[in-house]
């Protein structure tokens, strides 16, 4: 109860920061996906339940938060948890940094595909929001580089955090 308590406020907090901060930061920055990396942190640690609640979570934030339809950003993170589940119980069944990678790397992938369809079929629908730019798929190489340094050195220094409290009664 406490760790969905955790996780659900994470997510929220995540998601605040997500509709409200980064998207004002310069192109490439303001593509990293904070959410996304805790995603694939929980698919890869705890399984689909937390990390379906952390998809719900931020996808009601970001529905609430931003001009496109409600419901839009909801279904989009669901569907990428659900993807990235699949992929890590028949794919990626270990965790290894190659599997963190591949990962992270699949999950950026897929959710800014299913964005940009979800965004285009609003669009064209005659619904809120804009299109997507050219300009905005011309900087997903390095947005991607930029997505898998955060999230590397936030699992390395989650990592590290993790091995010094085990030596403490914390953990034990």
């Amino acid at each position: 109860m406490i760790v969905r308590l955790v996780i659900s406020v994470l997510a929220f907090g995540l998601g605040l920061l997500q509709v409200g901060l980064l998207p004002v930061l310069p192109e490439p920055f303001a593509r990293i996906d904070l959410v996304l990396i805790m995603m694939v942190a929980l698919i890869m640690n705890f399984g689909f339940a937390q990390a379906a609640l952390a998809a719900v979570s931020v996808g009601i934030v970001y529905d609430t938060l931003s001009v496109t339809a409600f419901g839009l950003h909801l279904s989009v993170y669901m569907i990428t948890c659900w993807v990235l589940v699949s992929m890590f119980r028949r794919v990626f069944t270990h965790i290894s940094l190659p599997a963190f990678l591949a990962m992270n790397t699949s999950a950026f992938l897929i959710l800014m595909t299913l964005r940009s369809a979800a965004l285009f079929v609003s669009h064209e629908l005659g619904g809120p929001g804009t299109a997507v730019a050219g300009s905005a798929l011309l900087s997903l190489p390095a947005s991607l580089g930029l997505q898998l340094a955060v999230s590397l050195a936030l699992m390395l220094s989650v990592r590290r955090v993790r091995l010094k409290l085990l030596d403490t009664f914390i953990l034990r």
